[in-house]
């Protein structure tokens, strides 16, 4: 996964800000810092390099545990140096980090991701060495409540363990649901945060505490400049539109276009062809350009390459439309081209105060207009619910299964 890595001391940093307990720590650069350090945490200490190319340290001996003193803590340190760096010989190092060393407990994992149809999920279970073999993890999507966090425990083998396995004493659970919601809220409210992992962490029968922690950044996903502007309101027409333009119709079939327009037909509303090279497609008279339309359309869907996205939508913002559906992919889920073209097109609503879905998304369904503005097959029949995913691929399966069902929609975004 792309992204900065955070250090370790970044990471304790954001954890204790919100509440949760991790050990003692400072980051050195010296022997004798390390020394000063160790002094006033506290012995034993523990050794862990700190640098943004390793993200395994134990894998390159960049953890020493069990430093009961500052003889053998200078003499860990220096060899700690020297063993990364023969080791991993490119890497970065931003000093060492001396942790102080905590009492053993069970070990476990809580983790997140940034899925690219399902948002931000957390993950929970066995954690230590062998998380990746034992696989004893539960998931659930934000945001996560007391429920989903119990929820999460019952789901693993390891709860039988936190409830007192074979006669052991039972561990703080309730410690173990707060530190479940409370990592869940920093994953939620930091959109920056794009993966995280504490791996691991340690339950007592009174207590949790943080061990070792990894962030990862979306430097991608920095606040644009116009983030704290106020947001036009939803215009009134956004599920009642009177007219819909296409740009990027086509009349060749099999072309995304194509299935747009054919999908729009059942529409009672004006329906205007964006093609300056066709004068009619499945019986609809087409247009050049948005501006040769004779009135300015309620919608505007775009489904052109995405270097001509940002030309369209200023022509849209320029007729006065208020609503665009953005077809077109191309933008950040492409990299950082695309990321820059995305932000272009962001600014350029903002400027004319337009609201859009997308961009890549499948587009929207009002099964009671017998409206059909997606490339899907399948409109459902008009029913009282209203559903809304970041998933084409899920929108088109719920269609499919409503129309099976008879269940009905009332919109489908």
């Amino acid at each position: 996964m792309g992204g900065r890595l955070l250090s370790e001391a970044e990471g304790y940093q954001i954890l204790q800000n919100a509440g949760i307990v991790v050990p003692d720590w400072a980051m050195v650069s010296t022997k004798e810092e390390a020394v000063a350090a160790a002094e006033k945490i506290g012995y034993p200490v523990v050794c862990k390099i700190s640098s943004p190319d390793i993200s395994h340290k134990s894998e390159v001996g960049g953890v020493i545990t069990g430093i009961t003193g500052p003889e053998m803590l200078q003499q860990e340190y220096e060899a700690l140096l020297e063993r990364v760096r023969t080791t991993r010989p490119e890497a970065h190092i931003n000093g060492v980090l001396i942790v102080r060393q905590v009492q053993s407990g069970t070990e476990l994992f809580i983790g997140g991701t940034t899925d690219p149809s399902f948002g931000k999920v957390l993950s929970f279970g066995t954690g230590g060495t062998l998380v990746e073999l034992w696989k004893d993890i539960s998931l659930r999507l934000l945001p996560v409540d007391q429920a989903k966090a119990s929820a999460m425990i019952d789901d693993t083998r390891i709860s039988a363990v936190v409830a007192g396995f074979r006669g052991a004493p039972a561990l703080d659970r309730n410690a173990l649901t707060e530190m479940i919601i409370r990592v869940a809220s920093v994953f939620e409210n930091n959109p920056d945060i794009q993966a995280f992992d504490i791996n691991p962490f340690l339950l007592y029968e009174s207590g949790a505490t943080a061990v070792d922690a990894r962030f990862i950044t979306d430097d991608q996903n920095q606040p644009d400049d116009h983030t704290n502007e106020t947001k036009p309101p939803l215009p009134d027409h956004i599920f009642s539109p009177r007219s819909i333009a296409v740009v990027g119709a086509s009349a060749t079939p099999g072309k995304i276009g194509y299935f747009i327009l054919q999908n729009l037909l059942p529409f009672e509303g004006a329906i205007y062809p964006i093609n300056p090279h066709n004068s009619e497609i499945l019986g609809k008279k087409t247009y050049a350009t948005l501006s040769a339309i004779p009135d300015t359309p309620d919608w505007v869907i775009i489904s052109v390459p995405a270097h001509a996205v940002p030309k369209v939508l200023e022509d849209a913002g320029i007729a006065g439309v208020k609503f665009v559906v953005i077809i077109s992919a191309g933008f950040r889920e492409t990299g950082s081209e695309g990321a820059a073209l995305e932000k272009e097109i962001q600014s350029i609503a903002a400027k004319y105060g337009i609201r859009f879905a997308g961009p890549n998304c499948l587009g929207l369904m009002l099964p009671h207009q017998n409206l059909n503005a997606t490339f899907a097959p399948v409109l459902p029949r008009p029913g009282p619910v209203a559903f809304i995913s970041q998933s084409g691929a899920i929108i088109s399966a719920v269609s499919d299964w409503e129309v099976v069902r008879d269940i009905g929609a009332s919109a489908i975004v």
